[in-house]
């Protein structure tokens, strides 16, 4: 399991200047990630929908892999696969 800064599974050995973890998500899934503690990069694996709701209610999607949405102010953040087949992966790398 991720740190309480991170959901998801943590990827290798977090250090002084990140860490990472992989977050997937069913179909319909959500993800309520209580606390974004510095800056985080969320960046699409694969093609697919993710919808991630900001704490004041504004809501961006990231549709393609690649794409890349910056967290830098504080939670609660939801993450939810929308799409309407198929998961959707995500890694969150947090900068320390």
């Amino acid at each position: 399991a991720g740190s309480p800064a991170l959901p998801g599974e943590t990827q290798g050995q977090p250090n002084a200047w990140f860490a990472y973890s992989r977050v997937v998500l069913a179909p319909g899934e959500k993800l309520e990630w209580p606390v974004a503690q510095a800056p985080v990069a969320v960046v699409m694996i694969h093609d697919g929908r993710l919808t991630l709701t900001h704490p004041d209610g504004w809501t961006t999607s990231l549709e393609a892999a690649g794409s890349v949405r910056v967290v830098d102010d504080f939670g609660p953040y939801l993450l939810e696969n929308a799409a309407e087949s198929g998961p959707v992966e995500v890694v969150l790398v947090e900068v320390r």
